[in-house]
């Protein structure tokens, strides 16, 4: 009923000055208002009954609003306490009075507003991309300047309405995205002007998915002297590669990116990723899926099935990808390789 209650909705947006405001509890990670959690169309802010005001100052200011009691109840009904050496913001972890504790999933929905935990198999959880931005955004307010030197992730798209996005990683910031809508035609010049902004600057490094378009705006680019560019194929062998545990294989690059992603952004791996708060790049993280192979490989889902499911090509998250492409094989173990890239 609720995909019959969303054609309606969208009828509903055809008239003037409409507004719709949904307010629910994230039971499921499916559905029309989770999806909205992840859509641009929306603004999005979530509510923890932690910093209610009848919670916070243990007394009823607000009536009707949840208070202190109730929560202290949850804590102690629905959650687990645990050690420092065991907290995990990622996993929803909280402080409450003088103890650290790991929520069950239905106090993550009713007391923290969190989704339940994500599937098994899907690769970025909704809350580590949340962390990541909110590590951006402090270092937004504290005007940070970052002194690692530029890696740029190129996905260009090719002739149909998808986008040409660069990502713009120095160490463990991500600055920016930029997005080309070339209007479905190959803009191989335009793509390469945007590059080389970035490319003259010191230790810069360019890294082009070159199948398809993307082997275009790379020969332009070498014709152009630029010796900081290099070929990405999702498609290239993994061989010799392993996740930051060394335990991992993975059975092609793109496997091998993606999970350097996630690596990166697990809050456990105390990499404190940021990244600029992106609607796009959410949906794209938190809808692919994983799986092993029969060798015990890793292996990401295929595009298309990504693309039946958000609409459109995952050109942002391609992006991002692309900035983990191991140009140097040199380092000594897998976690090395991983901080070399950062």
């Amino acid at each position: 009923w609720m995909e019959l209650f969303s054609i309606r909705i969208q009828r509903t947006f055809q008239l003037v000055s409409t507004r719709l405001l949904i307010v629910f509890n994230p039971n499921v990670t499916t559905g029309y208002a989770a999806r909205a959690m992840k859509s641009d169309r929306f603004a999005k802010f979530r509510l923890s009954s932690l910093n209610a005001e009848n919670v916070v100052s243990k007394k009823i200011v607000i009536p009707g609003q949840v208070d202190y009691e109730w929560v202290k109840d949850k804590v102690e009904n629905w959650c687990s306490p645990i050690q420092q050496a065991d907290f995990n913001e990622g996993e929803g972890d909280f402080k409450w009075e003088d103890g650290l504790y790991r929520p069950n999933d239905l106090f993550r929905v009713k007391v923290l507003g969190m989704f339940p935990k994500v599937a098994e198999d899907v690769l970025i959880p909704y809350e580590w991309i949340e962390i990541a931005n909110e590590n951006w955004r402090k270092l937004q307010e504290d005007d940070f300047v970052p002194k690692k030197s530029c890696k740029i992730g190129v996905d260009v798209a090719g002739m149909g309405r998808d986008d040409s996005v660069l990502c713009l990683r120095y160490g463990n910031y991500v600055s920016e995205f930029e997005a080309h809508q070339s209007a479905g035609t190959a803009d191989h010049m335009h793509v390469a002007g945007m590059i080389t902004r970035y490319l003259d600057k010191k230790g810069a490094k360019a890294f082009i998915d070159t199948i398809g378009e993307g082997a275009g705006v790379l020969s332009r680019l070498q014709e152009l002297g630029y010796q900081n560019v290099y070929s990405c194929k999702f498609s290239e062998s993994a061989r010799g590669l392993h996740d930051i545990t060394g335990e991992y294989t993975f059975a092609n690059m793109r496997a091998y990116l993606f999970w350097a992603v996630r690596d990166w952004l697990n809050p456990k791996n105390g990499f404190g990723a940021a990244l600029p708060p992106c609607d796009k790049l959410m949906e794209e993280a938190t809808e692919t899926h994983w799986g092993f192979m029969s060798n015990g490989s890793i292996i990401i889902e295929k595009k298309e099935e990504i693309k039946k499911r958000i609409k459109r090509s995952p050109d942002w998250f391609d992006s991002l990808a692309n900035t983990f492409f191991p140009w140097d094989y040199l380092a000594v173990s897998d976690e090395d390789i991983l901080r070399n890239m950062l």
